[in-house]
């Protein structure tokens, strides 16, 4: 599983801050910031600044909205970093091209996030930079120290940050990606032959990420997404019952992280072991009979296997497992209790292998095996004896 590191997040923006603060001061041959031009209320007014120096502004008086220009030589990120923000300033910023022919007009790219924040672009050109107080109703005399940079490409899959743009992946090969900047999505696509597991596996994971994943398909005519699996951390798979192509989106857990250090997700067919699946859920239940011996696997993570018997009033079904592998597998019996099947009402305790589960009525039950905290899983098959 991918590890949170708290300590990161909390670090990373202070280490920030003395970095740019030691810059934008001139230290060791450092240039002093730059101050833009006012007035610079509009896009129309913004005012020119050099990419990768320091630069100083004043959020004066309350209300006050800081424009700037940069000129961008080619693709890759346009990336904005503070360092030390008055307290009572909470700084914004948003990104926008200027509208030809109309000196107010913005067409926004991303509207305003906290930085450090960044945007991709595909092309050279003017970009525009609006700085601002969230609230508007805050104002400080004291200069608040920006750098704007320009970040070469360094994620080959980009732009793939929406299930239309996917980039194919092949499996069992390694994609190297980056999450950047905050709230990006990456997106792939993988060709699934045939039933299978698709799991996907992740190295190198900078500390500051909680790397989730998330598996759907895709209508590229009606663009509608269809999720199969929500989020969730690595590594996780899917069953899939059939060929169909999968796509995949990696995120971090809550966007709030990103790095431009690079990191390994391997995207890994498996083989179906589970004859009885999809059975996870009362629609999908497998048909079995007192007496037989299954052959289960609680794979993946979170996998619940559902089986359908009849059963009479006053019986009493015992289930064991052979030789299971390292997690512990558990057994309830379910029905549905009226003749609607509005929902499955459970009839008894979860109870760790081997169980003695009793009935009170006639009719068709429900046995369900999961692993008892849906957090362990197996890529391996075991017996289960129904008695």
């Amino acid at each position: 599983m991918v590890c949170h590191s708290y300590l990161a997040r909390l670090i990373y923006p202070v280490a920030l801050a003395a970095l740019l603060a030691v810059g934008a001061c001139g230290g060791d041959g450092e240039p002093s910031p730059a101050t833009p031009a006012e007035p610079n209320d509009q896009i129309g007014e913004a005012s020119p600044v050099a990419l990768d120096a320091p630069l100083a502004l004043t959020i004066q008086p309350a209300g006050d909205v800081d424009w700037l220009q940069v000129e961008v030589p080619g693709p890759g990120y346009l990336d904005v970093q503070a360092g030390t923000i008055p307290e009572d300033i909470g700084l914004e910023v948003a990104f926008a091209r200027h509208a030809q022919w109309d000196a107010e007009k913005e067409n926004w790219i991303r509207t305003w996030q906290a930085p450090p924040v960044a945007i991709p672009v595909t092309e050279a050109g003017t970009y525009h930079l609006a700085v601002q107080d969230d609230f508007g109703d805050a104002a400080s005399e004291t200069p608040i120290e920006l750098r704007i940079r320009h970040l070469d490409p360094f994620d080959a899959h980009e732009p793939n940050d929406t299930p239309e743009g996917a980039a194919p992946a092949t499996p069992g090969e390694p994609l190297s990606l980056a999450v950047f900047p905050k709230g990006d999505q990456d997106w792939f696509t993988v060709e699934v032959p045939a039933r299978r597991y698709l799991e996907a596996q992740a190295r190198t994971v900078p500390d500051a990420f909680g790397l989730e994943v998330t598996f759907a398909t895709y209508d590229a005519w009606s663009g509608e997404r269809t999720t199969l699996r929500g989020w969730g951390g690595l590594p996780r798979a899917l069953f899939v019952p059939d060929s169909t192509t999968i796509h995949v989106g990696l995120q971090d857990d809550f966007g709030d992280a990103r790095s431009t250090d690079t990191f390994q997700v391997r995207l890994l067919l498996r083989d179906d072991l589970d004859a009885y699946e999809p059975n996870d859920e009362a629609i999908t239940a497998a048909d079995i009979q007192r007496g037989d011996t299954l052959s289960v696997a609680i794979y993946p993570v979170g996998d619940r296997d559902v089986f359908r018997l009849s059963l009479p009033a006053g019986d009493t079904l015992r289930v064991r497992a052979l030789d299971p592998p390292d997690l512990t597998p558990e057994a309830a019996l379910f029905r549905f209790p009226t003749a609607a099947q509005e929902a499955l009402e459970q009839t008894t305790d979860w109870t760790k292998l081997p169980a003695t589960l009793p009935t009170d009525a006639a009719g068709p039950y429900y046995l369900i095996l999961h692993d008892d905290f849906d957090d362990e899983r197996a890529y391996e098959a075991f017996p289960v004896i129904v008695q």
